[in-house]
């Protein structure tokens, strides 16, 4: 899961992409989540209409390098899970 989080005020506003909670400041606020084909945002309507262009498209831009890092990571996971099966079975056979 991906968090995008965003310090500062609208006009003002510093965004970053994290994949863990605790590194997320204690005053930052976390506009979206994305997970493996999913996304959800947390952009309420006040702080949509008081950010800037520039603000908006910064955030949607870190929507799609998150959405891009879930799905690496998904793969990568997906890619993982026949060789530990395929170890397992193995691991099996010779215990017996």
């Amino acid at each position: 899961m991906q968090f995008i989080y965003a310090t500062g005020q609208p006009r003002n506003m510093e965004f970053a992409v994290t994949d863990n909670t605790s590194a997320v400041p204690a005053d930052a606020t976390i506009l979206a989540t994305c997970t493996r084909g999913h996304e959800e945002e947390h952009l309420d309507e006040f702080t949509f209409a008081a950010m800037t262009d520039a603000e908006f498209y910064s955030f949607r831009a870190l929507v799609n390098v998150a959405r891009h890092l879930e799905s690496q990571r998904a793969r990568t996971t997906q890619s993982l899970l026949p060789t530990t099966t395929l170890c397992n079975r193995f691991m099996q056979l010779l215990v017996g």
